[in-house]
C-alpha cells in the first residue's frame, strides 16, 4: 500500500512525458524558435556575434543547443539541418521543472503529511498548459525556469540545513539562470 503513491507519481510522470513528447513532432517553428535554431547552428564565435548585434538574451541556452545539435548531427548525419531535436532539451527542462516544483512544495508540512495533496499539486503542475506548450519550444524559457526552480530548491535546502555547499550551489544555479535569461533576476531574495 505504501508504494501506491509512488506508482501514481511514476504513472503521471510517464503520461505527461508522453503528452509533451508528442508535441516534439510538430514540424512548425515560429519566429523566436527559428531565431534560436538558426543561432544554435553557429559556433561559439558566431553565437557571441549574434548576441552582440541582434539579441539581448545571454548565451547559455544557445551554447547548450549548439552542442546538442552538433552531437545529434554527428550521430545522425542525415538529420543535418533539422532543428527539431533541440525540442528534446526543452522537454527535459520542463520535466525536471515539474519534479522541482513537486520537490519544493513537498517541503511544506501540508504536503509532507498528506500525499494526496502532494499528488493533486503534482497533477496541476504537470498539466499546466504553459509548461506543456513550452516543452516543445526551441527557446530559452524552459531552461531559465528550470534553473530558477533549482535555485529556489537549493536556497530552501540552505535555509533549512545551513550547509555552505547548498548556498554555493544555489548561487551557481542563479548565475546559470542569469546566463540564460536576464529576467531570472526576479527570484533574487530581498
Amino acid at each position: 500500500v505504501k508504494y501506491v503513491p509512488k506508482l501514481w507519481i511514476y504513472a503521471l510522470a510517464a503520461l505527461v512525458l508522453a503528452l509533451n513528447f508528442s508535441l516534439i513532432f510538430d514540424n512548425v517553428l515560429w519566429g523566436d524558435e527559428c531565431f534560436s535554431a538558426n543561432t544554435a547552428k553557429k559556433d561559439v564565435d558566431g553565437i557571441l556575434q549574434v548576441m552582440y548585434y541582434w539579441d539581448n538574451h545571454p548565451p547559455l541556452h544557445y551554447f547548450i543547443a549548439s552542442r546538442f545539435l552538433k552531437l545529434w548531427w554527428f550521430i545522425f548525419p542525415n538529420e543535418e539541418g533539422n532543428f527539431e531535436p533541440v525540442q528534446a532539451l526543452s522537454l527535459l527542462y520542463v520535466t525536471i521543472s515539474i519534479l522541482l516544483i513537486w520537490h519544493i512544495l513537498s517541503r511544506f508540512r501540508i504536503f509532507r503529511t498528506n500525499r494526496k495533496h502532494s499528488l493533486i499539486i503534482l497533477c496541476f503542475t504537470a498539466f499546466q498548459p504553459s509548461l506543456i506548450i513550452s516543452s516543445a519550444f526551441i527557446n530559452n524559457d524552459p531552461l531559465a525556469l528550470m534553473l530558477m526552480l533549482l535555485t529556489m530548491d537549493l536556497a530552501f535546502s540552505w535555509f533549512a540545513d545551513q550547509k555552505t555547499l547548498y548556498g554555493i550551489c544555489a548561487a551557481a544555479a542563479f548565475g546559470l539562470a542569469m546566463m540564460t535569461k536576464k529576467s531570472s533576476a526576479i527570484i533574487a531574495f530581498p
